[in-house]
């Protein structure tokens, strides 16, 4: 009975366990239809250059979303104003679980949150290009190309 209460206890807290490399944002909607109108409430996330615009679905009461990030990332939340602010409620919360922002109805528009990814995810290894060709070189273009693959660097 042991064994099976100790087998039980690993598998729970085995699914809780995962890399902490997301952002988390927990969306509520009081009404119940989600960030709708025109225009659309949204959050949008900047992870380094690279924007994601974040919004609770159509007919949903709440909802999370995962903003992957790695390690030394800068993060922006810039909340983008809509018909039914009055609504809507989120929290955002940093890779290691901590709560960094929560906001419940009629969030300002603009910038929210700058921040630095506490993730403990590195970023992925890359693989070394082979077999690389220079093809049309004129004074002003060039066509390359290569095959991936190789070691890993």
């Amino acid at each position: 009975m042991k064994k099976l209460l100790l087998l039980l206890i690993l598998l729970v807290t085995g699914f809780g366990v995962n890399a902490q490399c997301d952002y988390t944002i927990n969306m509520t909607d009081s009404w119940g239809d989600g960030w709708g109108g025109s225009p659309i409430s949204s959050i949008d996330v900047n992870v380094d250059g690279v924007v994601t615009n974040v919004t609770l679905g159509s007919g949903l009461s709440s909802g999370s979303v995962n903003i992957p990030s790695i390690t030394g990332d800068v993060v922006t939340f810039t909340w983008n104003s809509g018909q039914y602010d009055g609504e809507v409620g989120f929290d955002i919360l940093a890779p290691d679980g901590s709560s960094l922002f929560t906001q419940g109805a009629n969030p300002t528009a603009g910038l929210l949150l700058t921040n630095t990814s506490n993730s403990t995810c590195a970023p992925p290894a890359c693989t070394s290009p082979n077999t690389q060709t220079i093809a049309s070189l004129t004074t002003i273009s060039a066509n390359l190309g290569w095959t991936t693959g190789g070691a890993t660097d």
